[in-house]
C-alpha cells in the first residue's frame, strides 16, 4: 500500500528530524512556532508556510525537493543521501 503525498511528507519530515537528532521542541523553536503548532505539522493537521519550509531546508541541509517528496522512490538518486 502506498501512502499519499500528505502522509509521505509527514513521514519524511519526522524521519529527517530524527536523523538530525532533534526533538520536536527544538525544531519548533528554530521555526518560531509553538511545540503544539509543530506537532500538528508532523501529524498532518496543519501545513508549513513557504518561509518555514525555507527554514527547514536550512536547518536540515536538505533540499525542499526531498522534504516535499511523495515517497522515497520519488527522490532522485543524487539526493537520497539526505534521507535517513
Amino acid at each position: 500500500m502506498s501512502c499519499g503525498k500528505k502522509e509521505a511528507v509527514i513521514l519524511l519530515l519526522k524521519e529527517i528530524r530524527k536523523k538530525n537528532n532533534l526533538t520536536q521542541y527544538e525544531v519548533s523553536q528554530m521555526l518560531n512556532l509553538t511545540l503544539r503548532q509543530y506537532q500538528r505539522i508532523e501529524k498532518g493537521e496543519s501545513f508549513l508556510a513557504q518561509d518555514k519550509l525555507n527554514t527547514l531546508e536550512d536547518i536540515f541541509k536538505t533540499p525542499q525537493r526531498v522534504l516535499l517528496a511523495k515517497s522515497y522512490e520519488e527522490v532522485p538518486e543524487f539526493l537520497k543521501n539526505f534521507l535517513p
